[in-house]
């Protein structure tokens, strides 16, 4: 088995870390976190017109509104 040297900042100690193990454990966690991120995003829905009609199917689908100013001068 492979192993490097590390050290622990906290106890200021230095362990010995299996290679294996530890790209395993990363390529599980970073692979969780990317299914994680897909099924997390949402596409925004943009509405242009009356604040009045977004505010009602806001409120229909219990859902948020963000509002976005901007100036160009």
């Amino acid at each position: 088995m492979h192993s490097t040297a590390g050290y622990d900042m906290l106890s200021g100690k230095r362990h010995v870390i299996p290679k294996e193990g530890c790209m395993k454990k990363f390529t599980a966690i970073a692979g969780l976190l990317l299914v994680a991120s897909f099924a997390a995003a949402q596409t925004a829905t943009v509405l242009t017109g009356p604040f009045d009609e977004a505010l009602a199917q806001a409120q229909k689908l219990n859902k948020l509104i963000l509002i976005d100013f901007y100036s160009s001068g």
